[in-house]
């Protein structure tokens, strides 16, 4: 049998079915969209420090407009967590010191290098994805969703953002 490999790789939800079809011997089929990581899990590469999974909330619907939130974008790497919204920064963790991401370090002037260098990272994979981190609204629109309740209902009570306080 095959010993088990710990990889420490955050991997995306679109990588799910090509490292299955990978672990599997099966082609990838070219319409697919994701990452083949079985060559990492078999070992037959290493992690290159560079893996980050993209995080996205493409728009405001259900929990997130019933909770006042708004739509982000955001990599998490085996170390950090970083998440923008339209506007500015918003969430910033070590994984490692903070696992359970209770202290938001995107004030903390020690964390701004390392901030922007996360930022400028998902610059690059928005741009190679073509994602130009529309208005959800417009996202809604555009793909003939309005007439759902989740995007419609109105809402029920006043949030208050618990990161704020963080």
């Amino acid at each position: 049998g095959i010993a088990g490999r710990e990889v420490g790789v955050p991997i995306d939800t679109p990588d799910h079915l090509p490292t299955l079809l990978g672990l599997a011997g099966i082609p990838m089929p070219q319409h697919l969209e994701g990452r083949d990581w079985s060559p990492l899990i078999r070992g037959e590469e290493e992690e290159s420090g560079e893996e980050a999974a993209l995080l996205i909330m493409a728009a405001e619907f259900t929990e997130l407009r019933q909770n006042g939130m708004k739509a982000y974008r955001g990599l998490r790497t085996p170390r950090y967590t970083y998440v923008r919204t339209r506007e500015a920064p918003w969430l910033f963790y070590d994984n490692l010191e903070d696992p359970y991401q209770k202290h938001n370090l995107i004030a903390e002037p020690t964390a701004v290098g390392i901030r922007e260098e996360l930022d400028e990272r998902l610059s690059n994979r928005l741009a190679l994805l073509n994602d130009e981190f529309e208005e959800g609204w417009t996202l809604i629109e555009r793909a003939g969703l309005t007439h759902y309740k989740e995007v419609t209902m109105p809402l029920e009570r006043q949030w208050v953002d618990p990161w704020a306080s963080a």
